[in-house]
């Protein structure tokens, strides 16, 4: 990483709207590059359930149209973000930390999960998970590894 340059990833939430506003940034760009870090890393970090990529593709395309029709969908337009699967979304398995659930759909979206993507957040994924969750379901094999949700 150059001095100066913050990699995608490490950047924090405001710089990434105010980069997604400006149009510096689309957001199909932003999703693919954290989908495509959580490909790369998850195999040996273990830290998602479930990773909903092409729902957040689709998600971060509308982002990008409604910016390019001069739409802004709220403080979060694009902004891609990872969601503890304690939250429902329908249609997706949600575990809340327990093996028992590993097949549990949720046929409602909660309350918390409509408000982000009201704000225009981009569920880049479901389910991220942290060390003590993920050795409850047996996922988990890195030490510390909990840390990627902060990361991404």
């Amino acid at each position: 990483m150059t001095a100066g340059v913050v990699m995608l990833h490490y950047q924090g939430l405001a710089e990434t709207a105010d980069r997604l506003a400006s149009g510096d940034l689309r957001a199909v760009v932003l999703t693919e590059a954290l989908l495509d870090r959580i490909a790369r890393l998850d195999p040996q970090l273990q830290a998602f359930v479930t990773v909903t990529a092409d729902r957040a593709l689709d998600m971060a395309r509308r982002a990008d149209e409604a910016r390019a029709n001069g739409m802004r969908l709220g403080p979060m337009h694009g902004v891609p973000i990872a969601v503890k699967d304690l939250f429902d979304i329908a249609g997706v398995a949600n575990t809340a930390g327990m093996p028992i659930r590993s097949r549990a759909i949720a046929t409602r979206t909660a309350t918390v999960i409509r408000r982000l993507e009201a704000a225009g957040a981009v569920l880049e994924v479901f389910a991220a998970q942290g060390f003590d969750h993920a050795k409850a379901i047996g996922r988990m094999q890195a030490r510390g590894a909990h840390c990627l949700t902060v990361e991404i």
